[in-house]
């Protein structure tokens, strides 16, 4: 930085091209812009992890909820969900481990791109599970007219059958011992 801002000042710029001033803002941004980004990614990483741990959390949650409303996503699935929920876990703490060793003049081990990546692979895998709707319930089999018809036209038939059945002793004694505990019954009921 000295070296570029002497030569700023100096008799040599005075004359020097437009061409010139672009090659040393370039050879300036060089090394600049890598400060930049390194403070920047310095900045939003924590918020990053936390935001990212925050929606782990959400997402295994989800799959080890018991409530109702989840009920009808396969546990294979919920299995699944917790797997790369697992896995993108282990990825966070394995590099932010090794991103706290180094310092923060150092290129980080991972940038807060990479995490939002993931991050935005996981909700893509998970968002559709989660989103699954409830299958309707199977409506009840409504009957057709026809079968109303069958079935209305069946029960006077039988009735007539019944009507005209013909009569013999058993089927008249059966009837009066059905009748008999409450003939039985009203007599008790007369007190008089």
């Amino acid at each position: 930085l000295d070296q570029a801002e002497n030569w700023l000042y100096s008799d040599e710029s005075e004359g020097a091209q437009k061409s010139t001033f672009v090659e040393q803002l370039n050879k300036l941004k060089a090394v600049g812009d890598v400060a930049v980004r390194l403070q920047s990614e310095y900045e939003q990483r924590e918020e990053r992890i936390r935001s990212a741990a925050s929606l782990i959390n959400s997402y295994k949650e989800f799959a080890e909820s018991q409530d109702e409303k989840f009920a009808h996503i396969s546990s294979e699935k919920k299995v699944t969900v917790i797997a790369k929920c697992s896995e993108l876990e282990c990825w966070i703490s394995d590099v932010t481990a090794k991103q706290d060793r180094l310092s923060k003049y150092e290129q980080p081990v991972f940038t807060v791109s990479e995490l939002s990546a993931k991050c935005k692979e996981l909700s893509q895998f998970v968002d559709p599970i989660m989103r699954t709707p409830k299958p309707k319930p199977a409506p009840a089999p409504e009957p057709t007219k026809d079968s109303e018809k069958k079935a209305g036209e069946g029960e006077p038939s039988e009735m007539r059958d019944e009507e005209n059945a013909p009569v013999n002793e058993a089927t008249i004694e059966k009837e009066s011992e059905s009748c008999k505990p409450v003939e039985q019954a009203n007599e008790s009921m007369n007190v008089d």
